[in-house]
């Protein structure tokens, strides 16, 4: 089997025809469909079943499908990559994060980082964690820069530091001198949060649901910045990691409160996939790691 085998097999099952699948490889529909023959034998397996409506894949199809997507997938990124050292560049790092990561952590370590590396570019992309840590094993980031703990014996993690979630609430409040309560609790009074599709206002509504419980969300915002501004103003309490706090929030209008709940507590860490990295990747890394102490929120008082 080669690449033009797994172009066919994949724009065939993207369009459900042969005939189209062909036309996407740039293959006769003869040339196409003896190449299929030629790949089942090899295999030993039915990959497609052919219907009045066109072809469907087996099980084994669509398992072939999905490695010779990924496959093409690196190949391209095989090529970029190779295309930056050609066009004068020394590499790119690929830094795969949470919103919080990236948005706020990552600029100021870039800054000088690309200073000293100047042939070196950087992409970044928000993600989930659970896609961050697909992304390291399909071999589509170098880093990944996640709330923790995770635990994937094919990845390696670093501790970077103690983020736990807690409970924000302003000045003057009637809970502003507490030092801790329950999440349940707060769900007494109306909250900011950011708006519905975020990864924190999801897990908050999940926690919130299995409490037997709704959240009622006064105000919903675009950005942890907004929030804060919010919160100051009264309109509400809110929930956010604690590092967040203290980069937006105003330590005389603002209080912290922390939450009793065991999913409160969390980490930030670094995740790679490989030891043997070029070394414009493990200089991010060290740097990465050694503006974490920095990084890490010590409580409004």
């Amino acid at each position: 089997m080669d690449l033009t085998d797994f172009r066919l097999l994949v724009g065939i099952l993207d369009s459900g025809s042969v005939t189209r699948g062909a036309e996407r490889a740039f293959l006769s529909l003869p040339a196409a469909s003896n190449r299929v023959k030629h790949l089942e034998a090899e295999l030993n397996v039915t990959l497609l079943t052919r219907g009045s409506r066109g072809v469907a894949p087996t099980p084994a199809g669509l398992a072939f499908g999905r490695h010779a997507r990924t496959i093409l997938k690196q190949l391209e990124s095989l090529r970029h990559e190779v295309g930056e050292f050609a066009a004068g560049g020394k590499g790119c790092v690929r830094v795969h994060g949470s919103t919080a990561f990236i948005n706020s952590f990552l600029p100021d370590i870039l800054s000088d980082y690309l200073a000293v590396n100047p042939g070196v570019s950087v992409d970044t992309r928000e993600r989930l964690n659970v896609d961050v840590v697909r992304d390291l094993q399909a071999g589509d980031a170098d880093i990944g820069l996640v709330c923790g703990p995770v635990y994937q014996e094919d990845l390696q993690s670093h501790f970077l530091f103690d983020d736990p979630i807690v409970l924000v609430v302003p000045a003057g409040h009637e809970w502003s001198t507490r030092h801790s309560m329950p999440f349940e609790e707060s769900l007494e009074t109306p909250h900011v949060s950011l708006h519905e599709g975020s990864t924190l206002a999801r897990f908050v509504k999940a926690q919130a649901e299995a409490a037997g419980r709704a959240q009622v969300t006064r105000v919903s915002v675009a950005s942890y910045e907004i929030m804060c501004r919010m919160i100051e103003a009264g309109l509400g309490v809110g929930i956010m990691p604690r590092s967040t706090l203290r980069r937006y929030g105003c330590v005389e209008r603002l209080c912290e409160i922390g939450l009793l709940d065991g999913w409160a507590a969390r980490t930030r860490e670094l995740l790679v996939s490989a030891s043997n990295l070029p070394d414009y990747v493990d200089s991010l890394l060290r740097d990465i790691s050694r503006e974490a102490t920095r990084w890490a929120p010590r409580p409004l008082v």
